[in-house]
């Protein structure tokens, strides 16, 4: 393995067995130059200081290297061994051509500070340095697709995770460590998409590896991506048992890692309709991601606080990456319909899905809940397409438990008045309906005119409108 590979894995994977073994690390070595002027320069370049830097890196392999001799990877001795070199400076990079340890280092920085445009330039640089190299190659490929997948590349980092995987299995490295982040990129694209089953294959594929000595790191990611899987299948308790499960390991992840477990958090909690908790655990996240900016609008919104989520939206972070740029637009559009402006709202739509439609976004649209989603059906009703129907007969995402019906209406709905509203933005017939609540048509018809008649209403469109200003739906 290169230097500027092995570099990058010691930073943001912890591998402290390599540590004990042979001598890799984040802090310079032969052909890396002087470990002071060095990370001087990446902190420089990736504007903070160098002792923060230096401090972070060292701090979160020493936590890393704890881990793993709590899991077995390492004895006592041998961790406290390479916690006593990472302390005097004295880790090295391991050989290779001048200047791999450089870029490898600057691009794991990078990405450990949430940086992913930089990461993802000198990830390239580094591997141009050795080209042929295999295990580069499979590193390159799989830490790219990963980086995509999170900034909504979802076409390029299919195609990079899938890349990564058959270079491992042509080069005789199937188990390759590098593998885990192909997979992950390659589940987190599947669950965008709304490909669960694949997501969680994808998924369990990562655990085998990751079971074989896994870093913080990668556990984090493995993680938010089996709690954000759960949500997606409605099922958030499993969602919070994947991050509790990973929180009691009491592990240190990078920042990037970290906010992104937050975020996940968040939007498990937010889903079960615990707006505080779920307040707190953003308050958790060490980065603003485009992941915590965007639950914290939902929580403003439920909270009926638009001025809060529009201050969010104008400092919005990461829209030099596609997927942050659409989040921030769905979201402005559903502040503005909420706020009067839904003529805004409308101009702003047709593009924002035509984007969306390119990547083969669906979550986008489905995990923002049921004010996106009201957006989508006007669309869908005024220039109907295969793409707008899939998201429009996406399964319904249940209402927040907290969310409050007006006082102003009188007549409280039954329970299996609320059971039938809840299917009528779908494009199910009463039929349908009937057979998915196992009731009789005539049951169906029954409760429709009563619902109608409480909304005031003539028709299911109209129903659909009305239920939702209401926190009905």
């Amino acid at each position: 393995m290169v230097a500027g590979v092995v570099a990058a894995v010691t930073l943001l994977a912890g591998t402290g067995a390599a540590l004990a073994h042979g001598g890799f690390g984040p802090f310079g070595g032969p052909g890396g130059g002087n470990q002071t002027a060095l990370l001087n320069d990446v902190a420089a370049r990736l504007n903070v200081s160098g002792a923060a830097l230096r401090k972070a890196v060292k701090d979160t392999v020493k936590a890393q290297v704890d881990q793993q001799v709590k899991d077995g990877l390492l004895t006592k001795a041998e961790g406290d061994k390479i916690k006593e070199r990472v302390d005097n400076g004295a880790v090295h990079v391991g050989v290779g051509p001048a200047g791999v340890g450089d870029l490898g280092i600057m691009q794991a920085a990078a990405a450990y500070l949430g940086r992913t445009g930089q990461a993802r330039r000198w990830a390239r640089a580094a591997s141009a340095v050795v080209p042929d190299h295999a295990a580069s190659d499979v590193y390159a490929a799989a830490l790219e697709a990963l980086l995509d997948a999170w900034g909504g590349r979802l076409r390029a980092a299919h195609q990079r995770g899938t890349l990564a995987v058959a270079l491992a299995a042509q080069s005789g490295l199937p188990a390759h460590p590098e593998i885990v982040l192909a997979q992950l990129a390659l589940a987190t694209v599947a669950r965008e998409q709304d490909r669960l089953d694949e997501a969680a294959r994808r998924l369990d594929e990562a655990a085998v590896l990751l079971e074989r000595g896994a870093p913080c790191a990668l556990l984090g990611v493995h993680a938010a991506e089996t709690a954000l899987l759960a949500l997606a299948r409605c099922d958030p308790d499993a969602g919070l048992e994947a991050l509790l499960g990973h929180r009691a390991r009491r592990a240190t992840p990078p920042p990037a890692v970290a906010a992104r477990l937050a975020a996940a958090e968040a939007r498990v909690l937010a889903s079960t309709g615990d707006l505080a908790s779920s307040a707190q655990a953003l308050e958790r996240a060490p980065l603003v991601t485009p992941e915590v900016a965007g639950v914290a609008i939902r929580i403003a919104i439920e909270q009926d606080d638009l001025r809060r989520a529009s201050s969010i939206l104008d400092s919005w972070p990461g829209v030099a990456e596609p997927g942050p740029a659409l989040q921030r637009t769905l979201w402005l559009c559903i502040v503005e319909d909420l706020d009067g402006r839904d003529e805004a709202a409308q101009q702003r739509m047709p593009p924002l899905v035509a984007a969306a439609q390119e990547e083969g976004h669906v979550r986008l649209f489905v995990d923002a809940g049921h004010h996106a989603l009201r957006l989508v059906r006007t669309l869908y009703h005024g220039a109907p397409s295969p793409y707008l129907r899939r998201l429009v007969d996406s399964p319904i995402p249940p209402p927040l438990p907290d969310s409050r019906p007006v006082p102003s209406l009188v007549e409280q709905f039954s329970n299996r008045e609320r059971a039938v509203l809840r299917y009528l933005p779908s494009r199910l017939s009463n039929a349908e309906i009937a057979t998915q609540l196992r009731i009789s048509i005539n049951t169906v018809k029954t409760h429709l005119k009563h619902i109608y008649r409480k909304l005031g209403v003539d028709g299911r469109r109209d129903a659909i409108t009305a239920a939702e200003r209401l926190h009905l739906l």
